[in-house]
Formats: C-alpha cells, sequence, structure tokens
C-alpha cells in the first residue's frame, strides 16, 4: 500500500506556474473598435474610414489653409493702403506747399464746407519750355461741384479769347498766365465771368504724361477720327470712338491744333479736347481704387499738380465726382477775328453771360457763340 501524499513533498515541473493568469476582458468602444490594451499589443485592428469622412475632414483642412491665406491679403491690402494713403498725403502736402501766397490772396473763400456748399475751381494746364520761361496756360477751365445738387460742371475758356488784363490792356486770356502767373490768371477769370473761384489747381503738362501714366491711364470717347500736322517728332492718329491713352497720347491729343480729317475743326474743339482730358484724369482721381491700388504710385500721380486743395478736401470732391447724376460740359464763345496779325475770339458780353449762368445752375441750357 502506498503512502499517503504529502504535499511539500510534491515539488512542481519547471514548465508549471503557481498562479495562472487571468487575461482581461476586451474593453469596446461606442463605436465597436478595442483599443490598444495595456500590454502593448494591438487587441484589434480600427475599421477602415469611411470615402465621407476623409472628404469630410481634407475640406476641413482646405478651409482651414483658405480662411488664413485670406486673413493674410486682407492684412496685406490693409498694410498696403495705409502706406499708400501716407504717401498720397504727404505728397498733397507738398503740392499745398508750391502754391505762392499771392495766389492765396486771389483766390476768394467759399461759403461753406465742400460737402453742402457749390465751389469754384481753376484748373489751370501750364507749359515751361525751360529755366526761365514763365510758362503759358495752354488750358483753363472753370469746374464747379455742386454736391447738394448732385451736379458738375465744367466751364472751358478758350485762350484766344480776348480780355481785359489789369495793367497790360487787351490781350489774349491765355496771356495773364506769363504776364503774372496764376494769380493775375484768376484775377482776370474773375473781372470776365463775375464767378468767385475758391480752389486752384495746376496741372504741369511736363509731368501730365507722368500723372496719367500714374493712374493707369484714361478713357474718353472721340467724336471724329484725327490726323494731325506734325509735332513732337511725329504725326498722331486717333480713331473715333472709345480710347484708352496713356499719358503721351493723352498729352498729343489734347495739342491737336488742327485736324487734316476734318477742316472744321477750330480752337473750340481743341479745347473740347483738353475739357475730355481733364475731365478724365479729374474722374480718375476722384477714384480712391486708382489712386490706392497696389501698382499706383500716389506721389507720382499728385507730383505734377500745385493746388491749395488739402488732403480732406480732395476726398471729399472725389466723394462728390463719384455721386454726381450730372456733368455739364460749357465754353465761351465769341466772333473771330485779327489783330496784329494773330487770330483773336472777340467775346459775346450777354451771350456769355448767358453760358455762365447755365454752367451755374441757374439758367436755360444755350449755345456758345462762334462766327467768323
Amino acid at each position: 500500500m502506498n503512502p499517503p501524499l504529502i504535499l511539500r513533498d510534491v515539488v512542481s515541473a519547471p514548465a508549471d506556474k503557481p498562479y495562472r493568469v487571468y487575461r482581461q476582458p476586451r474593453r469596446v468602444r461606442g463605436d465597436g473598435s478595442i483599443p490598444w490594451d495595456t500590454a502593448g499589443a494591438a487587441t484589434a485592428s480600427k475599421p477602415p474610414r469611411k470615402q465621407g469622412e476623409r472628404r469630410n475632414r481634407i475640406g476641413w483642412r482646405l478651409f482651414r489653409y483658405s480662411r488664413r491665406l485670406l486673413y493674410v491679403v486682407i492684412l496685406g491690402a490693409v498694410v498696403w493702403s495705409g502706406v499708400a494713403y501716407w504717401s498720397f498725403r504727404g505728397a498733397v502736402k507738398d503740392s499745398n506747399d508750391r502754391v505762392p501766397d499771392k495766389v492765396m490772396r486771389a483766390l476768394s473763400p467759399a461759403n461753406g464746407p465742400i460737402m453742402t456748399t457749390p465751389i469754384n475751381i481753376l484748373v489751370l494746364g501750364s507749359d515751361t519750355r525751360g529755366k526761365g520761361d514763365t510758362g503759358r496756360s495752354d488750358s483753363m477751365i472753370l469746374m464747379r461741384v455742386d454736391i447738394p445738387r448732385r451736379r458738375v460742371a465744367m466751364l472751358s475758356i478758350p485762350r484766344d479769347l480776348r480780355v481785359p488784363i489789369k495793367g497790360y490792356g487787351d490781350e489774349k486770356v491765355n496771356a495773364a498766365y506769363s504776364l503774372g502767373g496764376p494769380a493775375l490768371t484768376i484775377d482776370t477769370l474773375h473781372s470776365l465771368t463775375g464767378v468767385d473761384i475758391n480752389h486752384y489747381a495746376e496741372i504741369n503738362f511736363r509731368g501730365f504724361r507722368q500723372l496719367i501714366n500714374a493712374v493707369g491711364g484714361i478713357y474718353l470717347v472721340n467724336p471724329h477720327a484725327i490726323r494731325s500736322n506734325k509735332f513732337d517728332g511725329q504725326v498722331w492718329r486717333f480713331k473715333k470712338g472709345e480710347l484708352h491713352l496713356n499719358g503721351r497720347r493723352a498729352l498729343a491729343y489734347s495739342r491737336v491744333r488742327e485736324n487734316l480729317l476734318n477742316p472744321n475743326d477750330s480752337d473750340f474743339t481743341r479745347g473740347a479736347r483738353q475739357q475730355q482730358v481733364i475731365d478724365s484724369v479729374v474722374h480718375k482721381l476722384a477714384s480712391v481704387d486708382s489712386v490706392l491700388h497696389p501698382r499706383r504710385n500716389p506721389r507720382a500721380a499728385i507730383k505734377p499738380i500745385t493746388t491749395d486743395i488739402t488732403e480732406s478736401q480732395i476726398m471729399a470732391l472725389a466723394f462728390g465726382k463719384t455721386w454726381a447724376k450730372h456733368t455739364v460740359h460749357c465754353r465761351l464763345g465769341g466772333d473771330i477775328d485779327m489783330v496784329g496779325g494773330q487770330s483773336v475770339i472777340r467775346g459775346d458780353g450777354e451771350a456769355n453771360r448767358a453760358v455762365v449762368r447755365m454752367w451755374e445752375g441757374t439758367g436755360q441750357p444755350v449755345e456758345p457763340k462762334l462766327t467768323a
């Protein structure tokens, strides 16, 4: 008979363990996936993402990148606009500083703020040939901006119009500039029209091309095809219809004296072309985008202009020009005559006063007189 089995006499085999390993039950997430277990082994692989979920994730990333890019673009535009504005403001101040004291004394104060009161601005196109040259005014336009009535009117004064010039007798009106500069021109036009001139802006034609190029060129409608005599080294041609002109061609368009394709062209026609060009320039300058555009140079646009109009007044005028519903174009007229071997225009006082009233908006539309 075998002896009884005693536990201390039992020796476990090397492969046996005196304990059992109980594996923790698998935890299941709410979406059915099984997480990584605490032992570091993958208990189960994740199910593949659905196609719609992948597209949504990509779309969200694109949205975030696009939003960041938009922020960068907006920030860059704001910074550039600020830089351009300060450049524009500095250029206007330099322009104001160039106005002679005599001109400031010749101007009449406005009756109120630009936003509530009509104002009259003399726009001069001047030209100097070199050092010591007093220059001449090739273009004279009175511009009336009436913001309350949403109206802008332009009155062209023919340069050959014979008028009394204080201290010099009867001369062509453009002689006032060479005799006494813009101050005498202001006094002469005030005597001629009876209009108080509140502000003055002079565009030097030597910088005219630079100005127009700085605002990206101008658009205008040419009523007749043009072929000029040779000047500035070439014959100039302009088709009928809408034109986009750079600075050089715009200056030539305004200076054509004789149109070989239209014998009826006169100094009045030339004045009308100059009025077109200046109106187009004013329209471009009235657009904030034209001056503050990233590809524009505000300082280059203002540099050829000498004016007493301040930066804040320019912004108000820009609003008025953009807001205007009516733009009226007028010109003074008269009888063509010869004096001292020169062709002049003798103004008809009553007829021209009627034109001025039309320009002011207080009279009926009339045609300017022109007889040979």
